[in-house]
């Protein structure tokens, strides 16, 4: 009995969030509308409400109807009146009033349905209320609310706060968010580590010493042989625990995978042929192994042994260390810089580089993977997905078959049983196989890709990005767009 009349409004814009909403709750604020002298109501104020409504299949809705004339003057400023002086609830606000409703007792399910909202937003709203950093930042709008539960995860933790906060402003927010979670992780296993070797006797230390009197590093040690000679200590005096404090490193443990020439044997890292990671078909050189048939793994180990009674070791400490110890580390005349502990301290910083960028290529797979599952949720494709579908097939950048595991996660759904196309209209099935190329390449595109990426990833990064995702330092790295050097530089 309802009719719409001539609205400012040109687009109703009916969301499913909307729809669901009206379904669950009605309409609960009164359409406006005005009665012609032929008896017909015509909708003033309540367009979105009337259609949804109709689209709901509601039988009823409630109407105001009021004596306003009938004119066009009259009519559209009333319209645009109705619309302009609207004030949005903040987003403070609403996560309180999500809280206020979980709080009587409803249920998480019975919150996203009564307010046709995801489950996971009630979720952050409920996490995003205990906190009052992430309460703080989100009043603000210095952050999003995805992003302000992100932040209450790290409540407890000031300098990691600091560092989000920061990745907002610059647009990694995401990324900064997994590498901390990641980082929370290291540290407990690292502790775990810890407790393993203080229950064996050892002194685990957090910060390397320098120098102190106290931690003796072993290759400063010596101890007299069987002819009275002088002799460098090695790790086979490291008997009695209590005598030895330890530092704990990640490194990563390289075996043969299972199927291999080599399974089960304990890897050599140079003997890995790193550049078949992001080229699978490539053969390996000549004496090195291709990484699909290495298995990585990591444990913590110790880097070096710092002895604490070199007496009750059997050793003593050597001249030099004596010296430099009584110069806090200082070159005293008379003592010459070692070329082998400038040599081992490269050596460790080029290591943890190492780390440090597969740990930041993680990251990165985990955050582009989300992008890439929401950009391929769509029923048509993106802006020049056509085009890169072409090239990439043409230039021999997807391998068939290939990625097939991965495309199934980005796509939700196995891609080889045909369950994806099941009612999918021509534009979607186009989707479904851009889905695929882009699971082949992202397979490609390893934690390690900085080091050498192939020109498939190149070009998958670069496609993203066109689409409006954010490349990282480290997908930086793999485009050539900044070195090594200037990544480490910024995760400082």
């Amino acid at each position: 009995d309802l009719l719409i009349e001539t609205n400012v409004r040109t687009e109703a814009s009916l969301t499913k969030q909307f729809i669901a909403s009206i379904k669950e709750n009605g309409v609960l604020v009164p359409i406006t509308a005005i009665r012609d002298t032929n008896g017909v109501v015509h909708v003033r104020a309540g367009q979105r409400r009337t259609l949804a409504a109709r689209e709901a299949g509601l039988a009823t809705v409630p109407v105001y109807i009021t004596d306003a004339g009938d004119d066009v003057e009259t009519r559209v400023v009333q319209q645009l009146t109705e619309n302009d002086q609207r004030l949005s609830m903040t987003a403070k606000d609403r996560v309180m009033g999500i809280q206020q409703l979980l709080d009587t007792g409803m249920s998480i399910t019975k919150v996203s349905k009564r307010l046709a909202v995801s489950a996971d937003r009630v979720k952050q709203s409920q996490q995003v209320a205990t906190s009052d950093v992430a309460m703080e930042a989100l009043h603000s709008r210095t952050v999003t609310l995805e992003q302000a539960a992100a932040l209450a995860e790290f409540e407890d933790d000031d300098g990691a706060v600091e560092r989000l906060l920061r990745a907002a402003e610059r647009g990694f927010f995401d990324h900064e968010a997994e590498r901390l979670r990641n980082q929370r992780v290291e540290r407990a296993a690292r502790a775990k580590a810890a407790v393993a070797y203080e229950e064996l006797g050892y002194t685990v230390l957090t910060e390397w010493p320098r120098y102190d009197g106290v931690h003796i590093p072993m290759r400063h040690l010596v101890y007299t042989d069987g002819a009275g000679e002088s002799r460098e200590a090695d790790e086979s005096f490291v008997k009695d625990p209590t005598h030895w404090a330890v530092m704990l490193v990640e490194e990563p443990v390289f075996t043969g995978a299972v199927g291999s020439e080599r399974e089960g044997e304990t890897i050599a890292e140079e003997l890995i042929d790193w550049a078949t990671e992001t080229d699978p078909e490539s053969e390996a050189a000549e004496g090195l192994l291709h990484y699909n048939s290495i298995t990585e793994s990591s444990e913590w180990v110790p880097s070096e042994y710092f002895c604490l009674n070199p007496e009750g070791a059997g050793l003593t400490v050597a001249e030099r260390y004596q010296k430099l110890a009584a110069a806090n580390g200082a070159l005293p005349d008379g003592i010459e810089a070692e070329e082998s502990d400038e040599e081992i301290a490269a050596a460790k910083a080029a290591r943890r580089e190492v780390l440090s960028m597969n740990k930041l290529g993680l990251a990165a797979e985990s955050v582009r993977r989300d992008f890439v599952k929401t950009m391929l949720a769509r029923k048509t494709l993106p802006e020049g997905g056509g085009r890169f579908m072409a090239e990439a097939m043409i230039g021999g950048l997807w391998q068939q078959g290939h990625g097939d595991e991965v495309a199934g996660e980005l796509l939700g759904g196995p891609v080889r049983d045909g369950q994806l196309l099941d009612h999918a209209t021509d534009s979607r099935a186009q989707v479904i196989v851009l889905g695929m190329v882009l699971g082949s390449m992202e397979l490609f595109t390893g934690k390690s890709a900085w080091r050498g990426p192939s020109d498939s990833t190149v070009k998958y990064l670069r496609f993203l990005a066109a689409n409006g995702y954010l490349l990282s330092p480290v997908e930086q790295v793999m485009v050539g767009d900044i070195t090594v050097d200037a990544c480490m530089e910024m995760q400082e």
